[in-house]
């Protein structure tokens, strides 16, 4: 974030929750959603009734809902909304919470992101939606022509920058090494093996210009982070990073 931004210097990402990602059987996205908060906070060293926003984005399965703050044990929240931008979510929660912090409408905010659609002995892609009942009529075109899932859809976008900007498939690639590069720190990170460009030019197409590598991966899990105002940050446990960043850049694993 630049230096003139009027949130500049204001806000800090004070604590991080991350659950166990991937594979993960015998949780519902509530028991991650609440796992993560409790993480947050101690990451944070902050106790739960300091808590006083709550945002949350219920993922593929729309696993938790608002209800989230009684299974947390959280009352009198000042902030508490379900949000959803599609791939953008993470970087408007975040956004969000700096702002009502900034604002004073609220000292600390969680951002959680819980969701739980993978099920044992079944293919990821059922997630985004192989395993729903046949469309019909008009609504039955655009699944017949390939288009199941955002994926087509973001290609579409993808393919009209490089058309007007000259945007190459290297600097794709280059953002899905640094991504991977970022997950190898991460112990909790599911896909930890090297990647270069060569192998990423290697990865089996999805719709161009994406590779697999280039997408997401289906995870049951969770992830937290606490917002609060920059002058508490040097009293509290946490990461201490300024939300701004998290606007420009909140990658995935890859």
């Amino acid at each position: 974030m630049s230096s003139n931004h009027p949130l500049s210097g204001r806000t800090a990402i004070t604590g991080l929750g991350m659950t166990e990602l991937g594979r993960v059987y015998g949780r519902t996205a509530t028991d991650f959603a609440v796992d993560a908060v409790h993480r947050a906070l101690a990451d944070a060293g902050l106790a739960k009734d300091e808590l006083d926003g709550l945002l949350l984005n219920a993922g593929i399965s729309q696993g938790i809902d608002l209800s989230l703050a009684g299974a947390i044990g959280l009352r009198g929240l000042a902030l508490q909304t379900q949000m959803n931008g599609f791939g953008s979510t993470a970087g408007q929660m975040v956004g969000y919470a700096a702002m009502a912090v900034a604002s004073g409408l609220a000292k600390h905010v969680a951002c959680v992101f819980a969701d739980a659609p993978l099920v044992p002995g079944e293919r990821a892609g059922r997630a985004y939606g192989g395993a729903r009942p046949g469309r019909r009529g008009m609504a039955s075109i655009l699944p017949a022509l390939g288009f199941a899932g955002p994926i087509p859809y973001y290609a579409l976008h993808a393919q009209r920058h490089m058309d007007l900007y000259g945007t190459t498939q290297d600097q794709l690639g280059a953002v899905a090494v640094s991504s991977r590069a970022w997950a190898r720190k991460n112990p909790l990170a599911t896909m930890r093996e090297p990647l270069d460009l060569a192998g990423y030019h290697a990865s089996p197409w999805i719709t161009e210009p994406f590779h697999v590598l280039d997408c997401c991966l289906d995870s049951n899990g969770a992830t937290c982070v606490i917002v609060s105002a920059a002058e508490r940050e040097r009293d509290l446990a946490g990461i201490g990073a300024e939300p701004g960043d998290a606007l420009l850049d909140h990658g995935c694993e890859r």
